[in-house]
């Protein structure tokens, strides 16, 4: 059984400028769906470079989790008060009752 992979032809030739940079060009960049400010993982093996898209976990469980919520119709308000009561119940679970001074 073969896998198929997508495979660039076509070359490009980027220069690696004075700091260290390159230029992806506009084209890859869209077939790789990359942004300004995004991240790469960079790997040499022997005498290549490979270069590949990160994403970053904080940001997709983020982007998840603004989804849900806008689901629900909860606020992070909502969110974080939920999450002051668990507290305060787990404590007094844990603990007993906090007795004020």
């Amino acid at each position: 059984m073969s896998t198929a992979t997508n495979v660039t032809t076509k070359p490009y030739i980027v220069r690696l400028r004075e700091r260290g940079q390159i230029t992806l060009p506009a084209q890859l960049r869209e077939d790789l769906g990359v942004d300004v400010g995004d991240f790469f993982t960079i790997v040499k093996v022997d005498s290549y470079v490979v270069m590949t898209p990160k994403r970053l976990v904080v940001s997709e469980v983020t982007s998840q989790l603004e989804q849900l919520l806008a689901e629900k119709g909860l606020t992070l308000d909502d969110l974080m008060s939920g999450l002051e009561d668990e507290r305060a119940r787990l404590f007094e679970e844990q603990y007993g009752q906090l007795v004020s001074s």
